[in-house]
Formats: structure tokens, sequence, C-alpha cells
């Protein structure tokens, strides 16, 4: 695939223009499927968007659900400890990737399945996975996690392929299971292609990573970078918009890497470059 020179700024949420969603937290809908509940690091078949996106120069169209809090597009995913994008080898996008167990939250009665689905948000196509009232595995008693992913098409902003990504935290209450001790990651990660002669990946990577990742009791509401108390390009409390538009192949923030947060302070950004791929 040949890529353009290109850069996408992400779009900083400032207080005179937030991105204009004004849904609460969780939005209630994306419900038509649910993720098997039958063992742990489950994951869904390939199921369509409903719509294109263009994530870093690549198209795609469907998609892989998995348990542990994130959506994959190359294939599915079933680790459950959570490491850093900046060297994932996976196309990803995680709003909470961390040791989820929905089989104990429904089999124990203490929580609930993921689901996700096709549908819509504010009057825009969207797709979601909702990790609602979900526990880690083994568990870390009775207080649940809530958060969820939305994909929204917003080709009516410019071109095809035009998309937000929205995460969105009601909770978080634990951060990792009894088997992995590795704080959680929030963030997205766009891996170089195999290589056609070596077939192994370079160090160069595309990522973003919220502050806090990896930082054990970061994300929980009492933690530093608490999710659900924070927000990024919206001004509404647990939500983080990410705006891509064009056809972009290398990710930047303005430097020095942190944004101000919509009456929340700050948040720090993580992030590296990738070099132009000639095709």
């Amino acid at each position: 695939m040949n890529f353009q020179k290109s850069i996408f700024t992400l779009a900083v949420g400032l207080a005179l223009s937030p991105t204009i969603y004004a849904s609460p937290i969780v939005f209630d809908a994306f419900n038509s499927n649910t993720l098997s509940a039958n063992g742990t690091n489950q994951s869904s078949p390939e199921v369509e968007l409903g719509f294109e996106i263009n994530f870093f120069g690549e198209r795609w169209d469907r998609t892989f659900v998995n348990e542990n809090g994130n959506i994959t597009f190359f294939n599915s995913f079933g680790s459950y400890t959570a490491s850093s994008l900046a060297v994932a080898d996976q196309t990803m996008i995680a709003p909470f990737f961390a040791d989820v167990d929905a089989w104990r939250s429904v089999n124990d009665g203490i929580g609930s399945a993921v689901t996700y689905g096709q549908g819509f948000f504010e009057g825009y196509s969207a797709f979601g996975v909702n990790w609602i009232d979900v526990n880690s595995y083994v568990g870390s008693g009775e207080s649940n996690n809530s958060f969820q992913l939305i994909l929204v098409d917003r080709q009516d902003d410019g071109e095809e392929g035009d998309f937000d990504i929205i995460f969105n935290y009601e909770d978080i209450f634990w951060e990792a299971g009894d088997l992995s001790t590795t704080a959680p990651l929030a963030g997205f990660s766009n891996p170089p292609p195999w290589g056609t002669v070596s077939n192994t990946r370079s160090t160069d990577t595309t990522f973003f990573e919220l502050s806090g990742s990896g930082q054990p009791g970061a994300f929980l509401n009492d933690g530093p970078h608490a999710l659900a108390f924070n927000s990024y390009n919206s001004d509404v409390e647990g939500r983080y918009i990410f705006e891509f538009r064009g056809d972009t192949d290398i990710f930047s923030v303005p430097e020095p890497a942190t944004l101000f947060l919509l009456g929340s302070g700050l948040l720090g950004l993580a992030f590296a470059r990738r070099r132009v791929l000639n095709g």
C-alpha cells in the first residue's frame, strides 16, 4: 500500500470549540450481539462496522471484538496482559486493555457480558462495543468497570472514511486480574505492514496512549488520571474523542505532549511518529 506524505494532528479539545456530542455516559446502544461468555479471552468473528473507516491510510469495514477491552483489525486478539502500544503488532483500538473476565461476571451473577453491534450515535451511523459492569479475571471484588468504545462515521465532515473514535467511561474500579499485574492501557496503534521479504515488522510504529497507561492506579476513579472524571475534546466528563480526517499515515501531537482538558486539568499524551513508508 502507498502512503501519502501527510501528518495527522490530534484535534485539541479547547473549551471554546469542543466536539458537539452531548449524549450521557455510557450511551445505551449497540446491544445486538453478545460476545460468548463460555470462557476467558473470547473474541467475536470478524464483524461488519456498517461503514468504512480510514485509519492512518488503511481502510477497514470490519473488525474483531475482543473481551479484554479492545478491538483489532487483522485478526482476533486474546492476550489479557496489556503491553505497550508502542511495540504492538496489532492494529488495535483499546479503550481499556486489561484482563476482563465476562465469564465470571455472568456466571457468578456479579456483572454483564460484552455486547456490540451497529447503530446510531446522535444521528450518525456508528459501531459500538460495551464493556458494561464487567469484572476482572478471578475478580477484585463486587465493584465492576463500565466503559464503551464507539466508532462514528463522519464522512459528512469531509470524505468517505472520515470517522471519530469515542471512549466513554462511567466507572473504573479495578485495573488488573489475578494472573496479570500489568496496569491497563488506553489508546490505539497502527503498526507498519509485515515486510514482504523478512516477514517481520520494523521497530517503527504509529501509536497513541492516554497518559497514565501502564501506571498502577492511574486510571482508577481515585487515580491521578481517572478516566471517568476527565475528558478530551468533549465537554462531557468521561468522554474522549479522537477525530480522523483524510488519508494520513503519520500520527503526531503538538509539543510539548500535554494538552488542556475541558475543566479537568491536564492530559499528558505519549506519542511516537512513524517514518513515511514508500511503496
